[in-house]
């Protein structure tokens, strides 16, 4: 007789008791604990950083491979080479507590940032190197990278530049298109907080995101369409891959998207934030709204073609004036001031904080509100150089320095 038909039989149903059933499984099994709010919108972040020559701060135009093994073997799949060969991504697990997440970000910081000191190196989370030129940049040798050079051509390396994307998980595909159209006309709000990017090429631009008007070069970013539904979406992807012009959605570069590897809504407006807390209050207001616009299908529903326009001016009043801009609201046609804005937003979230039990994180928005954001905390770092007697382009590689502090700051 084989060992299969000594362990296996075919199944005969019969009446179990519920004696019989407590001897054969576990209690938690027969009276499964319900899942939370939190294990169901779990999340997670991804991260981009500058990898730089720990003395002069500028950009290394190719990382050491010792560099790159030695943070592999530490990491893992943790840490990932980006399209520029002088940027690298870091990327957290899925966390169904923010201060988990938090935590995996700031450890993950303070491990590479060790590696990078023992190659001499060093790390700046920043949406644009303040001084550092594109056009020496190199491209990381890998075939999809390859694919997006081939298909941006020089426009592939300006984008130069390192963002924060934050995933929330919603299993349902037409749920995740649906919350995708109601969330648009927030996300100037969630760019406003994070902006960090005030230097281009070593000069001041007077933008508080250049990272994301530098991002709009490349074709598919910024603010989506609104979709009629999830089909819609998917004919659009396919009319798009029928025609050659993406390999497949993941070629989608919007503010925010369905995952195409993962079952999740992906923020992508977000400058990296030099302070990690930042990104961490950040990602606390983007899973709230999320969950909110889940429980609530009436919230961001109100649509007419113009509200898009609006939305992009708002947008734009977020990438010049960052926090310090003013919000139209294109449903009422209203204007009040950005802070306000992030205000009312929060308001309207903490119930969703409550749920998910992340309300401490969204209340720190509140610190961002009064400090300003990094590009501001760079430009006062710049204006003190200058009233210190440094020149411009002294003044820039101190901002620079001062971003590799601010980066591994507890």
């Amino acid at each position: 007789m084989t060992i299969e038909t000594t362990r296996f039989r075919s199944y005969e149903p019969r009446q179990v008791t519920s004696r019989r059933l407590q001897k054969l499984v576990p209690a938690e099994a027969v009276n499964p604990v319900e899942p939370t709010e939190s294990d169901v919108f779990t999340v997670g972040l991804e991260e981009e950083l500058f990898v730089v020559d720990a003395s002069t701060f500028d950009c290394v135009e190719r990382m050491p491979e010792a560099f790159l093994l030695e943070a592999e073997a530490a990491l893992g799949d943790s840490v990932k080479r980006e399209i520029i060969a002088s940027m690298i991504e870091l990327v957290t697990r899925a966390h169904s507590s923010l201060s988990a997440a938090g935590a995996e970000l700031r450890s993950m910081r303070s491990a590479l940032g060790a590696i990078a000191h023992r190659h001499g190196l060093a790390l700046l989370a920043s949406g644009t190197h303040p001084f550092s030129d594109w056009r020496r940049q190199t491209m990381t040798e890998k075939a999809r990278y390859t694919e997006v050079a081939t298909s941006l051509g020089q426009v592939s390396k300006r984008v130069h530049v390192c963002g924060l994307h934050i995933h929330v998980a919603m299993s349902d595909p037409a749920l995740r298109v649906s919350v995708m159209n109601r969330a648009q006309q927030f996300l100037p709000l969630l760019l406003a907080l994070s902006t960090s990017s005030p230097f281009w090429l070593g000069a001041a631009t007077e933008l508080k995101s250049y990272r994301t008007a530098a991002y709009d070069e490349s074709p598919r970013t910024g603010l989506p369409v609104r979709f009629a539904d999830s089909a819609e979406f998917d004919r659009f992807v396919e009319k798009m891959q029928g025609a050659g012009f993406i390999p497949d959605q993941s070629f989608l570069w919007w503010a925010i998207r369905p995952s195409l590897r993962y079952p999740t809504l992906e923020l992508r407006i977000a400058d990296t934030c030099t302070n990690w807390r930042d990104a961490i209050a950040i990602a606390a207001v983007f899973r709230c709204l999320v969950h909110a616009l889940v429980r609530d299908p009436s919230l961001g529903a109100a649509w007419e073609e113009h509200h898009l326009l609006v939305n992009n001016e708002n947008r734009w009043q977020a990438i010049r004036h960052g926090l310090d801009g003013v919000v139209l609201d294109p449903d009422t046609g209203s204007v009040r001031s950005t802070r306000d804005s992030v205000r009312q937003l929060l308001d309207l979230s903490l119930p969703s904080a409550v749920a998910l039990d992340c309300v401490s994180e969204l209340e720190s928005v509140s610190e961002i509100l009064r400090r300003g954001t990094s590009a501001d905390r760079q430009a006062r770092s710049f204006q003190r150089a200058i009233a210190g007697g440094q020149g411009p382009e002294a003044a820039v590689r101190q901002v620079a320095s001062d971003i590799a502090r601010w980066t591994l700051a507890a």
